[in-house]
């Protein structure tokens, strides 16, 4: 069952989604947001690991290409998925 059926689902119930809460956080966008920050969040210390433990890279060089890289890429996949 796709995510926006079970929303729907839980929408025409109304009991969670009529509050507050639930009209916020219910809906495709924060969910979208919510496994895009974790992913990046997993990448931004695997990324940093790698290129410093095993690359054997700078940490400055390695945090700052890493943060900022991730950063910018990071804007673009909200701005695909419609979050921003």
């Amino acid at each position: 069952m796709e995510l926006d059926n079970k929303l729907e689902m839980v929408k025409s119930r109304g009991d969670v989604y009529n509050t507050f809460l639930g009209k916020h956080l219910l809906n495709t966008s924060f969910f979208h947001y919510v496994w895009t920050g974790g992913l990046f969040t997993f990448l931004n210390i695997f990324l940093v690991w790698f290129f410093i433990d095993i690359m054997k890279i700078p940490t400055l060089i390695a945090s700052s290409g890493v943060i900022g890289g991730l950063f910018f890429i990071r804007y673009f996949v909200y701005r695909w998925l419609k979050v921003m």
